[in-house]
């Protein structure tokens, strides 16, 4: 009987972590779609998806790493055009 207590009190953390992870898969799936949706509206609005993901992208870095990037990738444009 000891064993199955421990199997209950195991269980119980568990179960909850499993609703929590279905819950956030969920949540994920809904703003994935919403995502979808608001890209849809910026297509048919004439923008290029594309360019908004990577704009998107190089916000989210912080201002110094983007500096730094945009830096280097000046630096290589500049070295092919030299060919």
């Amino acid at each position: 009987m000891g064993e199955a207590n421990a199997a209950n009190a195991a269980m119980s953390p568990l179960a909850g972590l499993v609703e929590r992870l279905e819950r956030l898969r969920e949540d994920r799936r809904q703003i994935e779609a919403d995502l979808s949706e608001v890209y849809g509206e910026a297509k048919a609005a004439g923008f290029e998806v594309k360019a908004l993901k990577a704009l998107l992208a190089r916000r989210a870095q912080d201002t110094r790493a983007a500096g730094e990037l945009d830096s280097l990738v000046d630096l290589y444009a500049a070295s092919l055009a030299g060919r």
